[in-house]
């Protein structure tokens, strides 16, 4: 059985909007996001795990403890993610101390 595990997703649409300056691109492009997203059917994506609700702020600081996981069971990100990030482990020494207490 495979177990879900959290992954933050960006995902990138390219449009071309009317518009009088760079403001008013923005403003339109987020009016007609929804078309955008719709027209755009090869967006580009890029995927990464997320290991800690530390390094889920340092992706994107809107998302936090409370939010919940788009496809997820869980009531929130909270509930699967430690605070803190996980130890990082040096595969190339792993087995230097295998028989030590």
């Amino acid at each position: 059985m495979n177990t879900l595990k959290p992954f933050f997703v960006e995902l990138t649409y390219n449009a071309v909007v009317m518009a009088t300056n760079e403001t008013d691109a923005e403003v339109k492009a987020d009016q007609m996001a929804h078309r955008i997203t719709s027209d755009d059917c090869y967006p580009r994506t890029e995927a990464t795990e997320i290991r800690s609700l530390a390094q889920l702020r340092r992706l994107d600081h809107n998302w936090d403890a409370s939010c919940c996981a788009y496809g997820g069971d869980e009531p929130s990100l909270g509930n699967v993610l430690p605070e803190e990030d996980p130890p990082e482990r040096d595969t190339s020494t792993i087995d230097m101390f295998g028989g030590q207490p």
